[in-house]
């Protein structure tokens, strides 16, 4: 689970991750996201950043963009837009039956 984050903010990471009861297999925190989720072969990318969606989607891979204001214009057959964390697990449930 790749993240553009300073390694200062892992620790922080984790005890969120392990709150809300998030699982993963593995934790990156790097400058180049998507660079990474290519590299671990990620199947899915949750985010809210409308340039790491527009990109990960041109790869034709399934992207689950958390809706803001700022990435309202993104629009391809691969993102699915989620407002809450239910309706991120309802994608990658729909997503996993495919």
């Amino acid at each position: 689970m790749p993240f553009a984050r300073p390694l200062l903010f892992r620790e922080v990471t984790l005890q969120w991750l392990k709150l809300h009861k998030i699982n993963f297999h593995s934790i990156s925190l790097v400058e180049n996201k998507l660079q990474e989720c290519i590299h671990s072969k990620v199947d899915v990318l949750i985010d809210d950043g409308p340039h790491y969606a527009e990109e990960f989607a041109l790869l034709k891979k399934p992207v689950i963009l958390y809706e803001q204001p700022y990435n309202l214009s993104i629009n391809n057959d691969f993102v699915y837009r989620a407002s809450n964390w239910m309706e991120v697990k309802q994608h990658i449930d729909y997503l996993d039956s495919k």
